[in-house]
């Protein structure tokens, strides 16, 4: 069978895909099996002369120094995950193989759906005979599964559900999976946009592994010592519609999620940018939310004493659940993706590292202490009695 090829993008008018949006979200990913976009993220690297590395987790780490090396600070941390809950091939036996499927999928949406297996050729179309599931946050989800398959495939091949990898339908993406993997496409159209303009600032891009599992490479992040306590982090991925956060409306501030409040300060930076952006572009829309629906990998940074918070894009079908208990395309606004991009690129180009968060904290501080300062006096003064 012959590979997979991108679907036809719908006519003028309307927007079309980016080109990296397009490229990453036909690959195929699961957690622990992310290497089709780390090798593009490192292709991208090169081809650009970008200097990238690997962590001890696999971690890929991208570099924009438009200082030349002068920049001493720790830079900015832009984090975007590479992966989407699927599987992988553990066993085959005739034409029946075994899933173990990573990442939490309800398990009623998968029983009777269809699941495409990556191999080298392309792909191949199987249905799904069982599903054994384990206990989730949300219920039931789908562990292992057995597939039958009508071709020849390998232990290790990757396994998605059957759905075509990116289109757009007017204004609208539709993707297999996109909630990671539309934030590390928005880092590779910043980083692309930083180097053509030759932008003098200083942005490290984190793409992660493990994303539907935990968050386990941001975790590794933290653990590699690939993020100094005093960092702004800044994680951009997509979340799911829900209010505050509507296709359609503009990219959205994160001011939370269901692990608690993002650090204030970069939020603050945030809000800040978004102000700036639309001085630019006074027709771009933005939200601002704390949207308790779900937990994130800057809610992780931040229950470890990490200042951090994010930027999102709402996608409705989430993790690919229909409304009607079926698995659908994730959906989402091609505009709200160009805005994320645009925001971010104002971000950067105006970051400053006296505006890092440490810094905002002393400076308030300051000026708090110091109009304080004689009203204290006088409380002390007059602690005895009213004069």
């Amino acid at each position: 069978m012959p590979p997979e090829r991108p679907r036809p993008t719908a006519p003028a008018p309307g927007p079309s895909l980016s080109r990296h949006l397009a490229a990453l979200l036909e690959l195929p990913t699961a957690p622990f099996r992310e290497e089709r976009l780390i090798e593009s993220a490192l292709r991208f690297a090169a081809d650009r002369s970008l200097p990238a590395s690997r962590d001890a987790y696999g971690n890929v780490s991208v570099l924009w120094d438009g200082l030349a090396g002068r920049f001493e600070g720790a830079p900015l941390l832009l984090v975007a995950g590479l992966d989407h809950p699927g599987g992988e091939i553990v066993a085959v036996a005739g034409d029946v193989a075994e899933v173990a499927w990573h990442g939490e999928t309800l398990a009623g949406y998968v029983e009777h759906a269809r699941v495409r297996v990556h191999g080298r050729g392309g792909f191949v179309g199987a249905g799904i005979r069982s599903c054994v599931t384990r206990p989730g946050h949300l219920g039931a989800v789908a562990d292992r599964l057995l597939i039958e398959v009508a071709e020849r495939v390998c232990v290790g091949d990757i396994v998605t559900l059957d759905l075509p990898g990116a289109w757009i339908t007017g204004s609208e993406v539709q993707a297999r999976g996109a909630l990671a993997p539309l934030g590390a496409a928005a880092l590779f159209d910043l980083l692309e946009r930083l180097a053509r303009r030759r932008a003098a600032c200083t942005v490290r891009a984190v793409f992660t592994r493990g994303s539907a599992v935990g968050f386990a490479g941001v975790a590794g992040l933290v653990e590699a010592g690939g993020l100094s306590p005093e960092q702004t982090v800044v994680c951009v991925h997509g979340v799911g519609a829900q209010p505050g956060a509507q296709p359609g409306g503009g990219p959205v501030i994160r001011l939370g999620d269901a692990a608690g409040l993002y650090d204030p300060d970069v939020v603050r930076l945030l809000d800040r940018a978004a102000s700036r952006y639309q001085e630019n572009f006074t027709d771009a829309p933005v939200q601002r939310a704390c949207l308790s629906l779900g937990t994130s990998d800057a809610g992780l940074l931040v229950l470890q004493r990490r200042a951090a918070a994010a930027l999102c894009v709402p996608v409705a079908s989430a993790l690919n659940l229909g409304t009607r208990a079926t698995v659908e395309p994730e959906r989402f606004s091609a505009a709200d993706y160009a805005g994320l991009v645009g925001l971010l690129e104002t971000l950067c180009v105006d970051w400053d590292a006296d505006d890092r968060p440490a810094r905002l904290r002393a400076d308030v501080r300051a000026w708090m202490l110091s109009d304080l300062g004689p009203v204290l006096g006088r409380l002390a003064g007059t602690a005895g009695g009213v004069e």
